[in-house]
């Protein structure tokens, strides 16, 4: 009795969580503006703007708790905000946004350095002190832009929004897969709105890319990221159709985390949405994405992980592993 009180508590459960992502499926976002929304450009077509990188010297202004990694804000020399990330996700989160950009899509303006002096920053953070050394030079740093021109607004799904069926929509859902980024999300997705030149466009950008190049896995399972063996050894390719590929994406929660499914659905709910919207796309779409990859010059992929203070070993382990699945999709 006990046994079938369990299967049965279970059963109601699961069918509680999925119908709560079918909740999740159909919120409505904001899709509907005069501004001119995009997701991708050629960019061989973009305008070159002139970097702004961040100059020191830089001023803490306040830490930032959210999400799992420590970060913080500061003011550089201009007078310029940022958002400094640190932990194994600075190195990461780097190379994802540089290979979304050089394939055309948007992203965030980031910057990786290898130290940074924020004066009294030890005493400041309740979070990343091991980073800190001396006090106050904080090593590895992923500094984020937060711009006047920029308005960072409300999130975007995967399954509605305006480039649903389009080929650049299912190639940036390969692409997370590509990397695996296992905390590819509602949440992570951002509508952005920049000004220049006179006129604002809407861009639609992932954000927060840093859960990348380890495991892809549900809580309860092998969860990893900046791990360059776990990303070797991890599925890719679960299955191909004559017209799609599927993947071995799977972030539902697993062992002692399917208690998840009873006692906090709604974070249940929202990993097993994230596991469908991404597990797979038209193959077509993939070649499209490797065929964008794969026209990325070799010294420039490589210079993406010599600039996020990757060493020879681990860099050449991990662009081993994304050419190799990069080229599994230029064969579909």
């Amino acid at each position: 009795m006990a046994c079938l009180s369990h299967r049965l508590a279970h059963a109601v459960a699961t069918t509680l969580t999925l119908a709560l992502a079918a909740g999740c499926a159909t919120r409505p976002v904001r899709t509907e503006s005069a501004v001119p929304a995009v997701l991708w450009q050629d960019p061989a077509l973009r305008s070159s703007a002139p970097r702004r990188p961040p100059a020191p010297p830089f001023q803490f202004v306040e830490e930032d708790r959210e999400g799992a990694s420590p970060k913080f804000l500061v003011v550089d020399r201009s007078g310029a905000r940022w958002q400094v990330k640190l932990g194994p996700e600075a190195q990461t989160e780097t190379v994802a946004v540089r290979l979304m950009t050089t394939a055309g899509y948007f992203s965030d303006e980031t910057y990786f350095l290898p130290r940074i002096t924020v004066p009294g920053i030890h005493a400041r953070l309740t979070r990343g002190r091991e980073f800190v050394t001396g006090g106050d030079i904080v090593r590895h740093a992923r500094l984020e832009a937060r711009r006047e021109t920029v308005d960072r607004g409300e999130t975007w799904e995967w399954s509605r929004n305006p480039f649903v069926g389009t080929t650049e929509l299912d190639a940036l859902r390969a692409l997370m897969v590509v990397i695996n980024n296992y905390d590819a999300r509602t949440a992570n997705n951002r509508l952005v709105d920049v000004s220049a030149g006179g006129r604002t466009e809407r861009r639609y950008i992932v954000a927060d890319v840093g859960a990348s190049f380890g495991a892809v896995g549900g809580m309860g399972g092998r969860r990893s990221k900046n791990h360059p063996e776990d990303y070797r050894n991890s599925p890719f390719i679960a299955a191909v159709t004559p017209t799609h590929v599927e993947f071995a994406y799977r972030t539902r929660p697993r062992g002692w985390a399917t208690t998840l499914y009873v006692f906090n659905p709604f974070y249940a709910a929202g990993e097993m949405k994230k596991e469908r919207d991404l597990e797979r796309v038209p193959r077509s779409a993939a070649r499209w994405l490797a065929a964008r990859v794969l026209a990325m010059p070799p010294a420039q992929i490589r210079g993406a992980f010599e600039e996020a203070g990757y060493s020879e070993a681990d860099a050449k382990s991990l662009i081993t592993t994304l050419t190799g699945r990069i080229q599994q999709l230029s064969r579909l």
